[in-house]
């Protein structure tokens, strides 16, 4: 994308630059060009203005020819070199004004020119005029025409008559200048310090003779009504007879200049593009700044070539190819980032809807999925997969190829189901069923999950465990069939069996889990609990030498209820660690009420060494009670084996 907006960004501005659409903006900096390259000229041409001065004080135009063989003649007097009139002479004039010009012309001895020009006449013809045949007797003509302006502006005039072979001003004054067709003109020559003297003065004899001596000389008109006025780079409007000066200047200092086009700046523009390209990483700011620096650099460059090399080089190309590249890469960063966007929403969108490492169904999108089919009529059944023995092969091979394990049982139920399948827990996938499984088909299922898994050089064994929902409608809703599916599940974990289906039992039993479970954490503070002291007798002299602290919980709601529901349910919810406080605080204490004299066995949970600081609560309670430390044994019960215990004394 950015090897194709670039390259269409710099083939439209070829294209615009070969049209001409900069070429009047190019114009202007030109100018600035030409005036930081400012040079002197050479001082061996003068124009002799035809001003509004001069007009006024003749006071008729066109002038007698006699006035301008009067001018020709003191001009000869004062010792000029030659002098060229930019002023017709095509036509007849009074003869005896004309006779005059031509005495004058002759007296000249060859060192006066005549203007011959192109014009277009009222019927749109071309016509040539040249100086008449009684005066190009002793004359010759000077092609006095300019090129066709560029972006309204005289960049050059030919070096002579193509047709007719009479040379320009110009080249008639520096015949050996090498210009052969044109002369490209050099503005950078300050034309404001080229002597300027009015005719009036010459015809006055107010002329000082060491300006005007061995000098050059173009006699023309500048004043406004005569209309021989142009527009020109650097010096805005001059007249006519100037530009003829400025062309001499240039072949006089060989500064005829070569126009180069747009293909330099095209072809910096393009080594900057694939800078620009190259530097994709870079950021806007730095792509700015070398954008700018190319500008700049541009402009250097073309500023030496016009000052060392006379080479006119335009650089318009080059300053809106970098503004097309700014705007380019400005266009490609938001796209860029318009597409990283996407793809960043796409992916939350995926994760929030995905497992990332196996691409399974979050439990969000399952039920979303279920109950998009439950409400066009289908209906489902629920199964809950959980996977054993991952715990221990995480903490014995790593999280990584558990994982890995993990995405191989996502594979081979979606090569068995055809339903949804979603990860819903670490260790629990849900499945979806459009009919009821058999035992058969489940046994299937879970002979297929449980065959061994190869990961890299390790071989992992998993036990899968199900629970099965009721058919699940709209009326159901995915979330109470997966809730179903999770109670079944609990109640095949809790039996020791493999898997069950769901009945309404289990929600009755579940509800009483969860009443207990309420009740046990107010259990303490409404002081529904209690000790009872079992004796501990020696089997050989038949005495009691021992007793043991049992825990007896009567709710005010739920009634009596036995430990083998609530003390399971306490290691599961963590209020094990409160109970176990309190009831070895409480069992000293009433120790030491009765007069106790001899052991007295407490019982802790597992669970209550690994949440807790169990040496520090049973100091407190000593600490608090006063009963003798070494009168304690303390009682370990695995949660699995209740009938495994584990005699501790301190």
């Amino acid at each position: 994308m950015r090897w194709f907006l670039t390259g269409l960004a710099v083939a439209l501005v070829a294209l615009s630059s070969f049209l001409g659409f900069w070429d009047a903006a190019d114009a202007r900096l030109s100018g600035l060009r030409f005036s930081a390259a400012d040079r002197a000229p050479s001082g061996d041409f003068v124009f002799v203005d035809i001003d509004a001065r001069s007009l006024s004080e003749v006071g008729v135009w066109p002038w007698p020819r006699s006035v301008h063989a009067d001018l020709l003649d003191r001009l000869m007097d004062l010792g000029v070199y030659e002098v060229a009139f930019d002023i017709d002479f095509s036509t007849a004039s009074n003869a005896e004004n004309d006779r005059s010009f031509s005495e004058g012309l002759k007296a000249a001895g060859g060192y006066a020119y005549l203007a011959a020009f192109r014009q277009t006449s009222a019927n749109g013809a071309i016509v040539f005029n040249q100086p008449r045949a009684e005066f190009s007797e002793f004359a010759d003509a000077v092609f006095v025409n300019v090129d066709s302006p560029e972006a309204g502006l005289v960049r050059a005039i030919p070096a002579l008559d193509v047709e007719t072979g009479i040379p320009s001003i110009a080249k008639a004054f520096v015949p050996n200048s090498g210009a052969d067709e044109t002369v490209r003109i050099d503005y950078s020559i300050n034309l404001q310090t080229v002597p300027r003297i009015a005719a009036v003065e010459v015809l006055n004899g107010a002329v000082d003779p060491t300006a005007i001596n061995d000098k050059q000389v173009i006699i023309g008109a500048s004043a406004i009504e005569l209309h021989d006025l142009f527009a020109v780079p650097r010096f805005g409007i001059i007249a006519g007879p100037m530009v003829q000066i400025a062309a001499a200047e240039t072949l006089k200092l060989r500064r005829n200049l070569s126009a180069t086009g747009p293909w330099p700046a095209l072809a910096m523009l393009v080594l900057v593009a694939i800078a620009v390209i190259a530097l994709t990483k870079a950021c806007l700011p730095w792509v700015i700044a070398i954008l700018a620096a190319s500008i700049i650099g541009g402009e250097i460059a073309s500023w030496a070539a016009l000052a060392w090399l006379t080479l006119d080089i335009v650089t318009m190309p080059l300053h809106v190819g970098c503004l097309a590249l700014l705007i380019s890469r400005v266009f490609q960063d938001r796209i860029i980032r318009g597409r990283q966007l996407k793809e960043q929403r796409a992916r939350t969108a995926y994760i929030a809807n995905h497992d990332v490492r196996t691409g399974a169904m979050s439990r969000t999108a399952w039920i979303d999925a279920l109950d998009a089919q439950h409400d066009t009529g289908i209906s489902n059944w629920a199964m809950l997969l959980q996977l054993e023995r991952l715990e221990n092969a995480g903490a014995s091979l790593g999280h990584e190829v558990v994982e890995a394990a993990v995405a191989m049982v996502y594979a081979r139920l979606t090569r068995h189901v055809r339903g949804f399948v979603a990860r819903i827990d670490g260790d629990s996938f849900a499945v979806s069923w459009r009919m009821p499984l058999t035992l058969e088909d489940i046994h299937h299922l879970l002979d297929a999950l449980e065959h061994p898994y190869e990961v890299g050089a390790h071989r992992l064994a998993i036990k899968v465990r199900w629970g099965m929902s009721d058919e699940i409608t709209a009326n159901t809703g995915a979330s109470e069939g997966l809730q179903q599916a999770r109670m079944a599940l609990a109640s095949a974990k809790t039996r020791g069996l493999r898997g069950s289906r769901h009945d309404s039992s289990l929600e009755a039993e579940l509800r009483h889990r969860q009443f207990v479970d309420i009740g046990l954490r107010q259990a303490i503070a409404k002081g529904e609990l209690d000790i009872a002291f079992q004796a501990q007798v020696d089997m050989r002299s038949r005495q009691v030498v021992g007793a043991e602290a049992l825990l007896r919980w009567t709710s005010g709601e739920l009634g009596r209820i036995s430990p083998a529901d609530f003390i399971p349910m306490a290691e599961e919810n963590g209020s094990i660690v409160a109970l176990g406080a309190w009831i070895f605080e409480e069992s000293c204490r009433r120790a030491v009420q009765l007069g106790w004299s001899g052991s007295l066995s407490i019982n802790v949970s597992p669970v209550q060494f690994q949440h807790s600081d169990v040496v520090g609560m049973i100091q407190a309670a000593v600490s608090a009670t006063g009963f003798p430390l070494q009168r304690i044994d303390v009682e370990v019960v695995p949660r699995q084996r209740p009938w495994h215990r584990l005699r501790v004394e301190l």
